[in-house]
């Protein structure tokens, strides 16, 4: 009797890893990637509609990190972007997508690491619903300013702080549109 529920589990993790390896889509949400800090919350990459958003479940607003491509050897690029002026963007990962689980390889050591595609379900579902997306611009003398998006990525409003001081808003999307 146990022998055949051993069996039968066994047969069934060799079901799961099967459809798991299957060909998929790089687009999901994925952890141990990222920089994490030092909060409660967790940190997770969203890789979705070309970009690469860092969200950490604890402090709101996720931020446009990168973005993604697909390469001639059938993988997928991962760009990180400059942050400061005339900086290029810096080619990190090479992701080989499967249904369930994605390979990256790093792009400069070669380093490769297997990572599962989240559920977008508890703390990381809540991250995706409600917070906004930033895309900071990379900072001019003593003044920086962001472009906030919603969570389906649709443009809100463009911000604006000097120094270490509040972001302030500097223009706003009325139903969608940008004024």
């Amino acid at each position: 009797m146990l022998r055949r529920i051993l069996l039968v589990l066994l047969l069934l993790a060799v079901v799961f890893l099967g459809i798991a390896f299957l060909p998929g889509s790089v687009e999901g949400n994925y952890r141990g990637l990222e920089s994490s800090c030092g909060c409660d919350g967790i940190s997770f990459l969203n890789l979705r509609q070309g970009q690469m958003i860092q969200y950490y479940s604890a402090h709101p607003p996720a931020s446009f990190m990168g973005r993604y491509q697909n390469s001639p050897d059938g993988g997928v690029e991962v760009w990180l972007t400059g942050w400061r002026e005339a900086q290029p963007e810096k080619l990190i990962f090479k992701a080989y997508p499967r249904f369930l689980i994605t390979q990256f390889v790093g792009a400069e050591d070669g380093q490769k690491s297997w990572c599962w595609k989240w559920p977008s379900i508890g703390r990381i579902g809540e991250a995706l619903q409600l917070q906004e997306v930033s895309e900071v611009h990379p900072r001019k003398e003593n003044i920086s300013s962001r472009d906030i998006y919603d969570r389906n990525l649709k443009w809100i409003r463009h911000e604006t702080k000097i120094g270490k001081g509040k972001w302030m808003e500097r223009a706003k999307a009325i139903h969608g549109e940008a004024h």
